[in-house]
Order: C-alpha cells, then structure tokens, then sequence
C-alpha cells in the first residue's frame, strides 16, 4: 500500500479547539511518501501532538526533511515511534525541537545531519537492541537521556548541553564525548523538584569532566535540582 504525498514541502498540525494528537502511520509493509517535506511544523500558538509512527518493514518516507521547526507554544510536540525490529532514517534533517522519541526492541532511528536537537527527550533510550544515531549533534539542550545496557546513543561531540537532564543507569557509561565547558540548569517548569544528573549502580559512569562552571537556578519561584551518585555509581 502506498500513499504518495511527495508534492507536499511544507507539514503543518494543530487545532485552535483543545489538544489533539494527529497520527501519520505505515504499517504492514505500507509506505507513506512524504519524500518532498522539507519542514514539520505547528500551527502558531497551538500545543497539539503530531506522531509518526513507523512499523517494521514499513516506510515513512522522510527523505528531504530539514527540521522539526520550534512551536511558539512549548507544549505543541512531536512524536517519533518506531516499533519493534523498524527502521526510520531522516538523512536531511538539521534540526529537532520538542521531539519525543520511543524506539522499540532492535529498532533503529538515525539522523546523520543533524547538528541541534532542542527539547528532545528520548525515552528509556528505547528497547533492548534499539539504536538511536545522531554522530554530528554538537547541541543537545532541554533534552532528556536515561542511558542504560544495551541501548546504543551516538551524538556528537555536545559543546552545549544547557538544561538537559542525564539519567545514567545499570551499569551504562555516559558523556566520553561531551566537550561542553559549562553546564547552565534554568528550567523551572518541573514540578518541586527533580534530579537533572545520575548515576545509579556498579559501573554506570556520567563523565562531565569537561565542564568547570556549573550554573543552577531559574527566575520563576524556587527549585531543588538534584546531582545523585547511587549504588556504586559515578557522576
């Protein structure tokens, strides 16, 4: 099955009414063409969810993407689900702001241009065998990434990781590439308070050794940002 909209350059969600979430699926060996977009972005003001979802020996056809364009309302996201042993592979992206991403077991998602990824969060880092590959981000802010076995992340050499979180785990190491001098925390908009870096069991490394200013605190109301070493772990 094939839906050709490779016509389209330009992909635009979200509804003035309510948050919605608008899906774009291929499933069962179907292919969705959306070869000629080069930019995926919200509708001004809106906080809507736009996933696309990708199942294995399925294609959507993303071949001339060039961002994730920022949403003027930071709630608005975008969702990026590849299932089980399925493949995504966005060869001309550039860009990524407000990505959520969930990889499951032996999936792979790759974007080998990419050079910022902003307010992206990567879950559990995805399933046992998943592979998450972006080996020229140098800019990786606002994000979120819970390294653990098993689970490949490539990024690049990040000379800026203002306000990401890095939750390490199980034995993982972390951060051999970080080059960033300087780790600045301003965000406030979790609730109370919350650990922003770990390390928790034998063996899990979070190496920030190159950074020798750490910054903390927002301009909104007062926060707890917790550094937490566990189980034999080391940040």
């Amino acid at each position: 099955s094939v839906l050709n909209l490779s016509s389209i350059n330009t992909f635009t969600h979200g509804s003035p009414n309510g948050r919605w979430r608008a899906s774009v699926v291929a499933s069962g060996g179907g292919l969705v063409d959306l070869s000629g977009v080069t930019t995926i972005q919200a509708n001004g003001g809106e906080d809507d969810i736009l996933q696309l979802h990708v199942q294995q020996g399925s294609e959507i056809r993303l071949t001339n993407l060039q961002q994730f364009a920022q949403a003027s309302n930071g709630n608005s996201r975008y969702e990026v689900v590849v299932g089980s042993n399925a493949a995504m592979t966005l060869p001309a992206l550039q860009q990524g702001h407000q990505i959520d991403v969930t990889l499951g077991a032996n999936a792979s998602l790759s974007m080998p241009q990419a050079t910022l990824l902003r307010w992206v969060n990567l879950f559990n880092d995805g399933g046992a065998g998943s592979t998450f590959s972006a080996p020229n981000v140098t800019s990786f802010t606002y994000g979120y990434l819970t390294p653990t076995p098993g689970r490949t992340v490539t990024l690049g050499a990040l000379s800026d990781i203002r306000s990401s979180r890095f939750l390490v785990s199980g034995g993982a190491s972390f951060g051999a590439g970080i080059t960033a001098t300087s780790y600045l925390w301003d965000f406030s908009n979790w609730t109370g308070s919350t650990t922003i870096l770990s390390a928790d069991g034998a063996g899990s490394v979070l190496n920030l050794s190159s950074v020798n200013t750490f910054t903390h605190g927002s301009g909104s109301g007062r926060w707890r940002a917790t550094v937490a070493a566990t189980g034999g772990g080391l940040v």
